[in-house]
């Protein structure tokens, strides 16, 4: 070893200070994931959930159906019932961490006070921030809370529940009235409650020839039911891919939205690959204004930072994170989700020691979950049903 070479360098000592600018490290990351930074904008987001005594599981309520009406005539005898018009659906807690170690020696040279030459933890908390911050932005999209197949050590899933945590189907189109099914039949379980068509019962009649959600009926037989949309379905017009069926797979989530429950979606979600296919449909049609811009008075992603187009009112934008298998993308209903957080930020540091080898641990982590007011609030554009 030379003289002049010194006994420890790493490239992690810098002068950078962070613990003054942890909170505004977990902002920064937040503007770059867009269903992060939808939720903050709609304060989706809430914080301090240890405070309130939680348990190691939260809940949410549900209105599943709705109460009976009938004819009444003056001074006419009624009789009246007690009906209860409620579930309460919950999920666990999930946690991520991001660990590292700083040695001895680190810390000798390291020096005293946010003034010194070095503070090696300071430039190791924003990057451990960006960590934990993608990751959640990846399992939102792509993680099943309810599957073993993410654990970590095998006994449980750690990760929060995703979209996917809802969406298994029984991999056939819908077939109760002998008619054409365009979504996939729901065969899931969510917050403990079942997404199955009339797992609570209720009724549903479509027009001859077609099923669910198409036709009508009570609110209790899909309360709970997402639509997964059959993309690639022989019934929309087109050559059944998603190249060139996209647009009837868009209008079909946003007019079966607005009839079931008077919604409309924030936003599509679509893979890269699958963005650029819609794209290159519409140079090779002609029909680029189908798509447009809009500013930042109309779309609150626009207004966010990000670079959505619109169709029919509904931002559509990429998601790097959606890359499974014959998933094309989601379309989500951001006040209909909530983030909840135990601490009172996303991220909070912790720090420990290691007796053993004389290190500091510094760690950042989060607790919470994201939940979905109903599975019906998200829907999915998937090819590769079966058709019934």
């Amino acid at each position: 070893m030379s003289a002049t070479q010194p006994l420890y360098t790493s490239p992690r000592v810098q002068t950078v200070v962070y613990n003054k600018y942890l909170k505004k490290a977990t902002e920064l990351n937040t503007r770059k994931n867009p269903y992060l930074a939808m939720l903050q904008a709609k304060k989706r987001a809430t914080y301090g959930w240890s405070k309130k005594g939680p348990g190691l599981e939260f809940e949410w309520p549900i209105a599943y159906k709705g109460l009976l009406a009938q004819p009444y005539a003056d001074m006419e005898v009624v009789g009246s019932s007690r009906t209860n018009v409620w579930l309460r659906a919950k999920l666990p807690w999930r946690g991520y961490v991001s660990k590292e170690s700083i040695s001895l020696l680190e810390k000798k040279i390291n020096g005293p006070g946010d003034t010194s030459i070095l503070r090696i933890e300071d430039k190791l908390y924003p990057l451990q921030t960006k960590a934990i911050m993608d990751l959640l932005g990846k399992d939102i999209v792509g993680n099943d809370g309810n599957s073993a197949s993410s654990d970590s050590d095998g006994a449980y899933n750690e990760r929060i529940h995703g979209f996917p945590s809802f969406l298994t189907t029984t991999g056939s189109t819908v077939k109760d009235n002998s008619g054409n099914g365009f979504c996939a039949a729901p065969n899931d379980t969510y917050g403990g409650l079942s997404t199955a068509l009339a797992n609570k019962g209720g009724s549903w009649s479509a027009p001859t020839g077609f099923e669910w959600p198409e036709g009508s009926g009570s609110y209790e037989y899909s309360y709970w039911s997402p639509m997964v949309i059959d993309v690639e379905n022989t019934n929309f017009p087109g050559s059944d891919t998603w190249a060139t069926q996209w647009k009837y797979a868009f209008l079909f989530a946003i007019t079966y939205l607005e009839a079931r429950f008077n919604e409309k979606w924030d936003a599509f979600f679509l893979s890269p690959q699958a963005l650029r296919l819609v794209k290159e449909n519409l140079e090779s049609s002609s029909q680029t204004n189908l798509f447009v811009k809009r500013g930042p008075e109309e779309s609150l992603l626009t207004k966010l930072g990000f670079n959505p187009v619109s169709y029919e009112g509904v931002d559509v934008m990429t998601d790097h994170n959606i890359k499974a298998a014959n998933r094309f993308g989601f379309g989500v209903i951001f006040d209909k989700m909530e983030l909840r957080c135990l601490d009172d930020q996303l991220i909070q540091k912790s720090t420990d020691s290691n007796i053993d080898n004389q290190s500091d641990i510094i760690a950042a982590n989060t607790f919470c979950n994201l939940s979905v007011e109903s599975p019906a609030f998200v829907c999915e554009f998937r090819g590769g049903i079966t058709e019934a």
